[in-house]
């Protein structure tokens, strides 16, 4: 599927989109046409930075990876993940991955040996607002009336007593969620902290959270 500066015709403002950066460039897909397809392909880039013999400053080169957006109708979570991935079946109400060497892996967060990238769902016209510069999916696809609570869900590494790292899982509600992640970015960061964005009442079933309120 390819990108282009212009939006779809079938966009209302109120229509819920998901937003990632690839490395060079902030994109823009429909809910609705995730719901079609639940997994569609891309390619991500990665930054690395060299110092060539004669040059006494750093160039910019960057890798490319292929990335499988993989999106959950049933309960609204998206994760990014590296390499190529497909649907296999629902198990508990979670969409199960399968590979080309058929292994498999639960749309959650998953096995921490496989890269994630982060995704956001939000609507169009708070896209167009942080984003204006996005490119846009070229395709036809059909709007889907349902909108459910879509609040952001944190993954963040807690050290026990014994010095063992487990994960721990924060929800977020209330109208500051976007304010409360820009002001504590660094602290989820600083604990390997990796954020999905969902259905609430899905993510409460799945993860078991603790609840931050943010109003």
């Amino acid at each position: 599927m390819k990108f282009t500066s212009k939006s779809n015709t079938n966009l209302q403002l109120n229509s819920l989109v998901l937003t990632y950066n690839d490395g060079y460039k902030w994109k823009t897909i429909p809910i609705s046409l995730l719901f079609e397809k639940k997994i569609i392909y891309d390619t991500f880039y990665d930054k690395l930075f060299f110092s060539p013999e004669k040059d006494n400053f750093k160039k910019e080169k960057r890798t490319s990876t292929k990335v499988s957006i993989c999106f959950c109708p049933k309960s609204f979570i998206c994760i990014i993940y590296e390499g190529k991935w497909n649907f296999q079946k629902y198990k508990n109400n979670i969409m199960i991955l399968e590979n080309e060497k058929n292994e498999t892996l639960e749309l959650s967060f998953g096995n921490p040996s496989i890269r994630k990238f982060e995704s956001n769902i939000m609507e169009f016209k708070e896209s167009l607002l942080k984003y204006p510069d996005s490119l846009f999916i070229d395709y036809k696809y059909k709007n889907h009336i349902y909108k459910p609570n879509i609040v952001p869900l944190i993954d963040y590494l807690s050290t026990k007593k014994d010095n063992i790292n487990i994960s721990k899982y924060s929800l977020l509600v209330g109208k500051d969620t976007y304010k409360y992640l820009e002001k504590f970015e660094d602290k989820i960061r600083d604990k390997n902290g990796f954020i999905i964005y969902g259905d609430k009442d899905a993510m409460i079933n799945i993860y078991k959270p603790k609840i931050i309120k943010v109003d």
